[in-house]
């Protein structure tokens, strides 16, 4: 979060802590762990620390981290509306439970009709696992708007777009053969 590189120390101890215990590990295993990463382009040298080679690596990580950090969910919420914090979410929401932050942006959509806020909220569905209780209620809403009577043709297509890409092929397909009928 603070942009910072790694030491080389700071990285062979989150290696190890990935390794089995000494007593079962290989004798050559941590240094075969080690050549891997450094040739793999994941991470690159800077000055006499590592940092990750490219910028999305550094916010799924950083996503990543915060899943599994107490106070993460809180932090997130609180970028709900950063532009520099936009793809880090995506990762979360696709990591953790955005749940949080998917009833803002459902309230914002049905409130206040901002529909940048619905489609931000699909988005997320559709990169989250499916057993997600949010989902359900993401895809009732899309379902909701779609069927407005007054919503205009621009934004209905952008809907069902969104509304196709979240339910899947066949969810989708059935609520439009219902909305047609």
């Amino acid at each position: 979060l603070e942009g910072r590189a790694l030491s080389r120390q700071e990285v062979y101890n989150f290696i190890a802590t990935l390794l089995p215990e000494d007593e079962e590990r290989p004798p050559k295993l941590e240094s075969a762990v080690r050549k891997l990463i450094q040739e793999s382009g994941f991470i690159k040298p800077q000055d006499k620390a590592w940092a990750p080679a490219h910028y999305l690596w550094e916010d799924f990580l950083t996503a990543w981290d915060l899943v599994a950090d107490e106070i993460g969910a809180d932090l997130v919420k609180t970028h709900l509306y950063d532009p520099t914090w936009t793809l880090l979410l995506e990762f979360y929401a696709a990591l953790g439970d955005a749940a949080p932050m998917i009833q803002t942006l459902l309230h914002e959509a049905t409130a206040y009709d901002n529909l940048g806020a619905l489609l931000r909220a699909a988005r997320w569905s559709i990169i989250a696992p499916e057993t997600l209780p949010w989902r359900k209620t993401v895809l009732k809403t899309l379902a909701q708007m779609f069927s407005e009577p007054d919503l205009d043709m621009a934004a209905r297509l952008e809907i069902g777009r969104a509304l196709a890409l979240s339910a899947g092929e066949e969810g989708a397909l059935a609520f439009f053969l219902k909305a047609l009928r």
